[in-house]
């Protein structure tokens, strides 16, 4: 038997991918001239947060709005779970994340809180506090941490939980 990563048992034919768009405290160099790094808990996630196609907003493929994304904070760092549409783009979406078009995630945001650290070789940017402004699924994640998208199901052990 199979369960998904939100312990749920998958529905035949599933449309929902999933991962941590980011880890916590895990520096990553998404930018030319330095790094950056997440602390725990440090995003404020909005009510309504929409999942787009490589920051695009004329891609979007779901929102927290209507159930079809879902996204929370725990100690690893941000979990995002979509759950792709029965569109042309969704069919494109799926296909994507499970034959390497799509190979991460990666977020929008707008940082309230945050300090520099020049001691090493390049400057380390540490986000203490920002505000999420979307999620999207990309064939390139922002941060090198990030588990991509997983294919969404995994094997439970003999006594019936997941791994």
């Amino acid at each position: 038997m199979w369960f998904t990563e939100s312990g749920r048992p998958p529905v035949p034919g599933s449309r929902t991918v999933s991962g941590y768009a980011l880890r916590w405290d895990v520096p990553s160099a998404v930018r030319p001239g330095f790094d950056e790094v997440f602390r725990p808990h440090s995003l404020i996630i909005p009510h309504v947060t929409p999942a787009w196609v490589n920051h695009d907003a004329l891609q979007q493929v779901a929102t927290t709005e209507d159930g079809t994304f879902r996204i929370r904070c725990d100690d690893t760092g941000l979990w995002v779970e979509l759950d792709c549409p029965h569109t042309e783009a969704g069919d494109r979406l799926l296909h994507g994340s499970r034959f390497g078009e799509f190979t991460g995630w990666s977020i929008s945001f707008r940082a309230t809180q945050e300090t520099w650290d020049r001691s090493g070789a390049r400057p380390l940017r540490i986000v203490a506090r920002a505000n999420l402004i979307e999620v999207s699924i990309a064939d390139r994640g922002a941060h090198v941490t990030s588990l991509g998208v997983l294919s969404r199901m995994k094997p439970v052990v003999a006594d019936g939980w997941p791994l």
